[in-house]
C-alpha cells in the first residue's frame, strides 16, 4: 500500500521500473487491500494526500 501511495502521489521511488502509466493505475493487490481494510480508491487517495500535505508541514518546521 506504501509503495503503491508514492506512486499515486507522482513521487518516483528510485526503485520501480514502471511506466508513468502503470505507476498511476491501482495495481489489483492495492485494490484488494483497500477492500479487506474497508476503504474506497477515493478515500485512500484523500488520506494519502492528506499525510503528505501533513508530512511537509512538519519537514518545514524542521
Amino acid at each position: 500500500m506504501a509503495e503503491q501511495a508514492v506512486f499515486r502521489l507522482d513521487i518516483d521511488n528510485g526503485i520501480a521500473d514502471l511506466s508513468e502509466e502503470d505507476q498511476a493505475l491501482p495495481s489489483v493487490a492495492l485494490l484488494l487491500a483497500l477492500k479487506h481494510v474497508g476503504l474506497t480508491l477515493e478515500a485512500y487517495d484523500e488520506l494519502i494526500n492528506q499525510g503528505y500535505v501533513e508530512a511537509e508541514k512538519v519537514g518545514l518546521n524542521n
